[in-house]
């Protein structure tokens, strides 16, 4: 991790995106008269994304149901490495045209 101004350099967008909402949320409490309602907005964006990250989850499911235990298991271990290394999902079929 490194910090570089008000951007904290992590692998994985998720990890940066809320690293970056926490020094927000703490620079926002630490002013004398606190915004509160910048605080509550920071808590909503927070609330939804978690609803965001259950619709992917479904909807992840939901494909993987369609799919052998073979297509599955590729499925899920490309799912895998966009989720933990911040990465797009390209159909490799795309890369080559």
């Amino acid at each position: 991790m490194e910090e570089k101004g008000d951007k904290i350099e992590v692998k994985g967008s998720r990890v940066i995106f809320s690293r970056l909402k926490e020094k927000k949320l703490i620079t926002l409490m630490r002013q004398d008269n606190p915004d509160r309602k910048a605080i509550a907005a920071v808590s909503e964006i927070s609330g939804l994304q978690q609803q965001m990250q259950g619709m992917i989850a479904m909807h992840i499911l939901e494909m993987k149901a369609g799919l052998d235990k073979d297509q599955q298991k590729k499925f899920l271990d490309l799912t895998e490495i966009a989720m933990t290394e911040g990465r797009q999902m390209v159909c490799p079929l795309t890369e080559h045209n």
